[in-house]
């Protein structure tokens, strides 16, 4: 007969599909909010690739191609790389970004140091034994082991613009965490473990290259305890939901109670305890916005059947502070309502007075090896501006209107991304039910 764990876990795994419990980029999340993990086992799996994260994959596979000597990176300039249903353009700036993240990695080297890419991970090796272990899993992009200098060192490259991430960061740790139990120590011990994160596209050139070096017992005494504890919490019948910052990247934002009770605690009064378990109740039957006049509703409304947006200069300074303070989490909570929102759309559920529309696109050639000859024979010259094909844009500029009617013919413009508008919106609603969707943009 299995005890409580293992018949936590085994249903966690079952409804997790074959996907990881406990992946590193997701350690901050099931750390601070072990609920989290039995909340996203409640909603369907989602599999949607986004433009960002297909960026991303593609960037992770040229690089990989590079490390292993598979292709030059020269070679994918002017091409594009399919993940899933979107097709990534690769450009020269694409691929000098790419290179950024290979120099980090070569500069690093040394003749005694064995390389593994794209090296997949696990907690596994400190208790074989133990299933739950195997949960704590993922893939590295790039892990040098240096047993002469003792030295082991993690590389992960973040293609993202927007959101900076620190070397120090949990997801960094537990890759570090899973090496050490992965890879042997020499005689003498690992004397460093080094963590780089190269993230290219960052505006600030100082978060473009960043590193940390740690002692192996901090992570071997005080982070393992932490990492596990949590892993053990989130097994627990009903675990607790600690919304926070950690939210936005949450697949079960769109159901969390405690996100939403904070997103609506616009005073920040709330000391309701949440858990996985908690049921999630009703949305307040509507809104209250203040005015100088009419600061607070004249009439008093049981708990939560109202929400009050309480006129800004009526509000004291600490109500602003706790205001101010909980925006990402309103954030947070909306763009996972429209997540959701699409979700059902594609799927033909109706959501009342919204619709999903396309995002217009440029227009692309169909097949640029072909542009240069077939327009050459209709007397178009200078295709190339300069050692690059212009776009179609540029081409058409004094053109024949019999020229432009074949270069029409060259041209296409790919499905634009989905985009969430009320229903009155002058764009062309799609149809429910879209199925996969086409996204280029």
């Amino acid at each position: 007969m299995m005890d409580h764990r293992s018949a936590s876990l085994a249903a966690l795994i079952a409804a997790y599909d074959g996907e990881a419990l406990f992946r590193p980029s997701s350690a901050d999340r099931f750390i601070g909010c072990p609920g989290s993990v039995r909340l996203i086992a409640k909603i369907p799996r989602s599999f949607t690739v986004t433009p960002w994260q297909a960026e991303g994959t593609a960037a992770h596979q040229i690089a990989e191609a590079a490390l292993r000597s598979e292709h030059a990176l020269e070679e994918w300039v002017d091409r594009t790389v399919k993940v899933g249903h979107i097709q990534v353009p690769i450009d020269e700036a694409f691929v000098t970004q790419v290179s950024a993240y290979l120099e980090t990695v070569s500069s690093h080297w040394r003749p005694t140091t064995w390389q593994h890419i794209e090296y997949k991970l696990s907690l596994s090796n400190l208790d074989p034994a133990d299933p739950l272990l195997a949960q704590n899993r993922g893939t590295a992009d790039c892990v040098q082991v240096d047993y002469a200098q003792r030295r082991l060192a993690i590389f992960d490259l973040k293609f993202g613009r927007g959101v900076m991430v620190d070397p120090r960061s949990p997801q960094l740790k537990n890759y570090a965490l899973m090496a050490l139990y992965s890879f042997p120590p020499p005689p003498s011990g690992w004397d460093r473990v080094e963590l780089h994160i190269e993230q290219p596209r960052a505006q600030d050139p100082a978060q473009r290259r960043k590193s940390v070096v740690y002692d192996p017992n901090e992570l071997l005494i005080d982070f393992v305890g932490e990492v596990i504890s949590a892993m053990e919490a989130a097994l627990e019948p009903d675990p607790p939901l600690n919304p926070g910052a950690r939210c936005r990247w949450c697949p079960a934002a769109s159901i969390c109670p405690a996100l939403r009770d904070a997103a609506l605690d616009f005073q920040g009064q709330s000391s309701q305890r949440f858990t996985a378990g908690t049921a999630l109740g009703a949305l307040p039957d509507q809104v209250f916005v203040g005015t100088l006049e009419q600061p607070r509703p004249m009439v008093a409304y049981p708990p939560g059947k109202v929400a009050i947006l309480q006129e800004p200069t009526t509000l004291t300074s600490t109500e602003l502070a706790t205001i101010l303070s909980r925006r990402h989490l309103w954030d947070t909570w909306i763009t996972a309502c429209e997540h959701r929102a699409v979700a059902l759309l594609e799927t033909g559920t109706e959501v009342p007075g919204w619709v999903l529309v396309r995002r217009t696109t440029r227009r692309r050639w169909k097949d640029p090896d072909k542009v240069p000859e077939v327009l050459g024979h209709a007397g178009v010259n200078g295709v190339y501006a300069p050692a690059k094909l212009k776009s179609p844009s540029q081409m058409e500029k004094g053109l024949t209107q019999a020229q432009k009617d074949l270069l029409a013919t060259l041209v296409e413009r790919p499905p634009g991304a989905v985009l969430l508008v009320p229903a009155d919106s002058t764009k062309a609603a799609l149809p429910l039910a879209l199925g996969p969707i086409e996204n280029d943009d």
